[in-house]
């Protein structure tokens, strides 16, 4: 059998906020707030503990409440927070010391499986590379690329396309998706790898850094 490490890769809570944006914040934390939201938000600022690391971002005060009610606000709990950070409650916890609000539900949840590929597993991998699979894949904006030739790359996947496969269209509200996460850390990272936290929860539990693979579910709504 092959090693499997849970992850939860992306967390988003709707809230019903009473200020546009918080006055306050915890100890030792501080607000950095941006002039710009987003496209859905007029409002984007996030909160940084004491060793400058992002605990979560808050976005507030929709452009359009036609489906969105005027105190609406979504709070994306930061990335690295949910590979070693203290958990939901004390990112709520936190953010309760800035401003009242009331919890809504999830709005997105991304939960992952990052495991080395057994003999066995390899070969249904490589089978998804073939024709029928590849036509389904383009269609729900699966992402096919060859396999580098790098001296990391595990020799089983030289010559092979490792690849993004996803079951589900991007407007469904449960889509899943299985890829090469050690390539997708080295092309975000330039030849390193990006987002070092996670690289370090495969060493700590024995996972090969250049050989994982992330099945990974994606919730929203």
């Amino acid at each position: 059998q092959s090693q499997l490490l849970q992850s939860t890769d992306w967390m988003a809570i709707s809230i019903l906020i009473d200020d546009e944006l918080p006055k306050s914040a915890p100890p030792n934390h501080a607000w950095q707030i941006y002039d710009h939201g987003t496209p859905v938000w007029q409002h984007r600022a996030c909160l940084f503990n004491e060793y400058g690391e992002k605990v979560l971002t808050l976005l507030a005060k929709p452009k359009q409440t036609t489906f969105l009610q005027p105190r609406a606000a979504l709070v994306e709990v930061a990335n690295e927070w949910l590979y070693r950070g203290g958990g939901v409650g004390a990112v709520l916890d936190k953010l309760h010391w800035c401003c009242p609000f009331s919890v809504v539900g999830l709005s997105r949840l991304d939960l992952c499986m990052d495991f080395v590929p057994t003999p066995v597993q390899a070969e249904i991998i490589k089978g998804l590379s073939r024709k029928e699979y590849y036509v389904s894949g383009k269609r729900n904006k699966s992402e096919f690329c060859s396999a580098p030739t790098e001296q990391w790359v595990p020799p089983e996947w030289r010559g092979w396309c490792p690849h993004q496969q996803s079951w589900g269209h991007k407007t469904t509200q449960v889509k899943w998706k299985l890829y090469y996460k050690s390539k997708e850390l080295r092309d975000n990272g330039g030849g390193w790898f990006d987002k070092p936290y996670i690289v370090d929860g495969w060493r700590h539990y024995g996972l090969d850094e250049n050989n994982v693979w992330r099945l990974e579910v994606s919730m929203t709504d």
